[in-house]
């Protein structure tokens, strides 16, 4: 069934078709802007669909999508090549990601070329009797020591810190009243840094064959096998933090003839030989 409209009504019609301005693109905007621009946006200006009367982004500016002004770059910020304003690693500074230098956090290597140096006299020790101190401070070298006139008894131990991990040596200032190797002289300590087991066995009259009796700086080794003198080099690798080192008699005969101990140099240079007189 056709519907027939009044003829009134359809003039109606064709009046506003005619007001609206309907241009061939049927965009349908207002009055007198499809024959304006031919464009068919409906805003009257040129080719974008924005409405803002600028050129192709949407956002009043050219060619980079951010609003700020400038062009070409891609960023969203106005500069150039990382997202942050600046150049190359996203911090604006150059080469590690942190705005400085050399290692991943900005700051150098605390510990590249750190070296330990440490001297402990045996006033600084903790004695355990039997092992007792004698001497004096104000005396010539050695001042103090310590001695034990019990076989297998009394220690002295220190404390100490390190703030790198580090490879030391270990020397000591001992007494030794009949130098060299022999059956009846006291002449030999136990060593133990924090808390290893065994303790080093370190028989320093196998070193002292050379020197004057007394007092003189030994480095410290170990005697592993059943040759007395069968002497091996010891060093501790040390973490950063505070150690123990632990020192106890082994053998004894008279007071004179104990073996004594007046300080101790723990250090990271294997070549260097100290004295007493300079170490």
């Amino acid at each position: 069934m056709r519907l027939r409209l009044p003829s009134s009504i359809a003039s109606v019609f064709l009046v506003l078709g005619v007001g609206c301005g309907f241009d061939s693109t049927g965009a349908g905007d207002s009055s007198g802007e499809a024959d304006t621009d031919g464009n068919g946006d409906g805003d009257g200006d040129p080719g974008d669909g924005d409405g803002d009367g600028d050129p192709g982004d949407g956002d009043g500016d050219s060619g980079d999508g951010d609003g700020d002004g400038d062009s070409g770059d891609g960023d969203g910020d106005g500069d150039s090549g990382d997202g942050d304003g600046d150049s190359g690693d996203g911090d604006g500074d150059t080469g590690d990601g942190d705005g400085e230098s050399g290692d991943g956090d900005g700051d150098p290597d605390p510990c590249a070329g750190y070296s330990f140096h440490e001297i402990m006299l045996a006033s600084d020790g903790q004695p355990a009797l039997p092992m007792a101190l004698y001497g004096n401070e104000n005396s010539p070298p050695p001042g103090v020591w310590a001695q034990s006139e019990v076989d297998e008894e009394g220690t002295i131990t220190w404390g100490f810190d390190v703030e790198c991990p580090v490879e030391v040596v270990m020397w000591a200032v001992v007494w030794d009243q009949k130098p060299g190797f022999l059956p009846d002289d006291a002449d030999s300590f136990w060593v133990r840094m924090d808390g290893e087991d065994p303790e080093r066995k370190w028989v320093f009259g196998c070193q002292t064959e050379n020197v004057d009796s007394g007092w003189s700086y030994q480095q410290v080794s170990h005697n592993a096998g059943e040759n007395t003198c069968m002497l091996e080099s010891v060093s501790w690798v040390l973490n950063p933090g505070v150690h123990i080192l632990r020192v106890r008699n082994r053998e004894s005969s008279t007071f004179q003839g104990a073996a004594g101990i007046a300080r101790v140099l723990l250090t990271s240079n294997a070549d260097y030989v100290p004295t007493i007189a300079n170490d």
